[in-house]
Parts: C-alpha cells; sequence; structure tokens
C-alpha cells in the first residue's frame, strides 16, 4: 500500500526535488527537516508507534543500502555529503562488519578451522 502510495506520488513531482516546496515564496525550493519532523510526529502519534526522527531514517537508509553491498560513492551522492570521505568516517562500521565478513569466507586459516573440525 505504501509502495503504490509512492509511486503515485512520485509521478506527480516535477524538478528535482522528491519533496519540493509547495509556499510560493520559500526561500528554498525543498522542505526542510522540521517540516518531516513535525509530520512524522503527528504520524506516530496517530499510529502509536515510538518516535524515530528523520536522521535516525537517514543513518539506517545509508547503514542498509552501504551493509547491502551499495557503492560508497553512490550512497555519499544520494546523502548530499560533499565528499565520499564525510561517508567513510561516519558509516565506516557498516564497512568494518563486511571486512570481517569476507574475511571468513575466503580466509585461509577460517577454512582451515572448517577442515579439521571435519575431520
Amino acid at each position: 500500500m505504501t509502495l503504490n502510495r509512492l509511486r503515485k506520488y512520485l509521478k506527480t513531482c516535477r524538478g528535482e526535488y522528491l519533496f519540493p516546496s509547495t509556499r510560493a515564496d520559500a526561500k528554498i525550493p525543498y522542505r526542510c527537516n522540521r517540516y518531516f519532523e513535525k509530520r512524522m510526529n503527528e504520524l506516530y502519534e496517530k499510529v502509536g508507534v515510538e518516535h524515530i526522527t528523520p536522521y535516525q531514517l537517514r543513518h539506517h537508509f545509508a547503514t542498509h543500502t552501504l551493509s547491502n553491498g551499495i557503492d560508497v560513492k553512490a550512497v555519499s551522492e544520494m546523502l548530499g555529503h560533499a565528499d565520499v570521505g564525510i561517508t567513510l568516517k561516519i558509516y565506516h562500521h557498516v564497512n568494518a562488519r563486511a571486512i570481517r565478513e569476507m574475511h571468513s569466507q575466503c580466509s585461509t586459516l577460517c577454512r582451515l578451522e572448517v577442515v579439521s573440525a571435519l575431520e
């Protein structure tokens, strides 16, 4: 249901912003963080779920996409970071986890431990 509504909304979008400002006198052409936080709080109260800030959603999105193998440069651009180094610094824990997983899958030492366990 949410996905269908989002698809319908995307068809109506014009310009480069997903959530453009609706005010004619807006100083910025998109809606700010405060708008979403206020709207989200209203929705949380209505449905009775724990409050999550827009920043927490953004962080979850970035962590989830990076941990699922999306290129860090692409995530950096989606987040609007000026430098990919910023993204790497904030989300280095995702890369560390991925490195540990790759190491456990590819390491000769790990293979020896598996073979010795089978004997």
